[in-house]
């Protein structure tokens, strides 16, 4: 069994001949992401700008910019599990749901500051139980889905 009728280290092995480092973060975010074809580490390199391997057939990426820490403060970690990217320049928002911390957290892109957190609370309307996707919409509305009740929290 496996996908495709190919097995997962067959899948991987194909997945491991693509420059996926030359696809922009629109195309990660819409085609790689939601299709599974590499690890939840791979895609926070990726999108960071770290590309590992043997160079062959690579342009190398430098860091421009990181934010959060490992942590259960505002602006810290505990489990990164998915990011949506929302708007462009000085604007532009990156929502990370960490699902230890049963919350999302919304950083600027340009400094990195935590401006927003939705989850982790005593509100029951507002609280996440197994948060594990994220989304923003045209109208920068925010969109988290929760595995364990099968919903959709909507946030403006």
């Amino acid at each position: 069994g496996g996908w495709g009728g190919c097995s997962r280290e067959g899948m991987e092995e194909v997945v491991g001949l693509l420059d996926l480092a030359k696809l922009s973060p629109k195309d990660l975010r819409d085609l790689v992401m939601p299709a599974g074809i590499v690890s939840a580490e791979r895609l926070v390199q990726l999108f960071a700008g770290k590309v590992e391997g043997d160079g062959v057939g690579q342009d190398t990426h430098r860091v421009v910019r990181t934010f959060g820490s490992k942590g259960k403060g505002a602006g810290q970690l505990q489990s990164l599990r998915a990011i949506a990217v929302s708007g462009e320049g000085p604007e532009q928002r990156v929502a990370a749901v960490d699902w230890k911390s049963k919350r999302v957290q919304v950083f600027k892109v340009a400094s990195g500051e935590c401006v927003a957190t939705v989850g982790n609370t005593l509100d029951a309307p507002k609280r996440f139980q197994f948060p594990s996707g994220v989304a923003f919409n045209s109208r920068a509305e925010l969109f988290v889905s929760d595995l364990a009740v099968h919903k959709i929290h909507v946030f403006d």
